[in-house]
């Protein structure tokens, strides 16, 4: 399957609103080197993507480019029951996952993601999965796409243990 199908996925999971799902599409399919799916000259998403634009990460930048305020998109994503930041997290995870099925080093996923250095990639991914970079299973996308729904819009972490923001303090 390709990255396309698999992320188009996780992109229909998302229960609203429009312009949060613009974000998470333009996020999804901006340009990533070493991913067939994600070339700079595919013009489907409607998106220009200069070959030397940095990684977008985050929600300030996903906002400037959609030309919405950030805490727009991060309070429409939890009113809908859901993290925007989150899902950003799992695209770019996901995003790494490709590179890694196209063959890519470590080093190369680190640079094309925007990772300072492999450590920063690891930790990311504990963060995310409860495993760091070495220790990743070798899975198909598809399998990482099932994990990032359950986790962003079901609030069924990747690890199995509570996540944090379904955490019900009792007082």
């Amino acid at each position: 399957m390709s990255f396309r199908a698999a992320v188009r996925v996780f992109l229909n999971a998302c229960p609203g609103p429009p312009m949060a799902i613009v974000g998470l599409r333009f996020a999804a399919f901006q340009a990533v080197g070493g991913i067939r799916d994600l070339c700079p000259e595919d013009s489907s998403t409607g998106q220009s993507h200069p070959r030397n634009e940095p990684y977008l990460r985050s929600v300030i930048g996903i906002a400037e480019r959609i030309n919405c305020r950030p805490a727009y998109l991060s309070k429409a994503g939890a009113r809908f029951g859901y993290s925007f930041s989150r899902a950003l997290r799992w695209i770019r995870f996901l995003h790494g996952i490709a590179l890694l099925e196209e063959g890519a080093r470590m080093e190369t996923v680190c640079d094309r993601l925007g990772f300072s250095d492999l450590a920063g990639w690891s930790r990311f991914t504990t963060r995310l999965v409860g495993r760091s970079a070495g220790q990743l299973p070798v899975l198909p996308l598809e399998h990482w796409v099932r994990k990032a729904i359950d986790d962003v819009y079901f609030g069924l972490p990747a690890t199995g243990a509570p996540h944090p923001s379904n955490s019900k303090r009792v007082v």
